[in-house]
């Protein structure tokens, strides 16, 4: 379980670092309603919150295997994000990936509620729900957004939404970091690639 969580805590901390600024960049103007940038930013959201659900998944003892792959769709969310942002991927792209993680962090909740029972497991488990609910969210407002029909307001509310998703992220991580010991040198690598 510890190099799994290892693992995501770097690939989740790669994804918040670098997409959160990009998130709030994106939204910082309330008139700021294109298609790519909203497709671009919920895909992105998707990404840290399946990279969150993951995280907490795995402290949780969900399988490696379903926390790999949960890992691996939100690092292909994270690229497809900044693919479609950069004009070089239909929305498309985007908004499937975004959808497919939202799939992984559902998949690697349950996979956690049939492999632990104990109540510190049961308090994780929870966390990771709330965060694949995140991932479902952004998810949708992607899809929505690549046939052309979000409105202003769910724009700003999936800029809150990636905001608040980016921001857990970095907490919880540090959180699950802190009480992993085997982790630490791990982590130290993490903050000074972070500087």
């Amino acid at each position: 379980m510890g190099e799994a969580t290892a693992l995501v805590a770097r690939a989740a901390t790669g994804i918040t670092k670098e997409d959160t600024v990009d998130i709030i960049n994106h939204n910082s103007s309330p008139c700021n309603k294109d298609d790519r940038s909203v497709i671009s930013t919920s895909t992105a959201a998707a990404a840290a919150a399946t990279a969150l659900a993951a995280a907490t998944a795995s402290a949780a003892g969900a399988p490696r295997q379903d926390v790999l792959a949960a890992v691996t769709a939100a690092q292909v969310a994270a690229d497809a994000a900044a693919a479609v942002a950069a004009g070089s991927q239909p929305l498309t792209v985007a908004a499937i990936a975004a959808r497919n993680a939202a799939d992984a962090a559902d998949r690697v909740v349950n996979a956690a509620k049939a492999s632990v029972s104990s109540s510190q497991a049961t308090k994780l488990i929870e966390a990771a729900s709330q965060a694949a609910l995140s991932a479902r969210k952004v998810a949708e407002a992607a899809a929505k957004a690549s046939v052309g029909s979000t409105t202003l307001e769910e724009v700003m509310e999936t800029a809150n939404t990636a905001r608040m998703v980016g921001e857990a992220a970095v907490t919880s991580l540090k959180v699950l970091a802190a009480s992993t010991q085997s982790q630490d040198s791990e982590i130290e690598r993490i903050k000074k690639l972070q500087i």
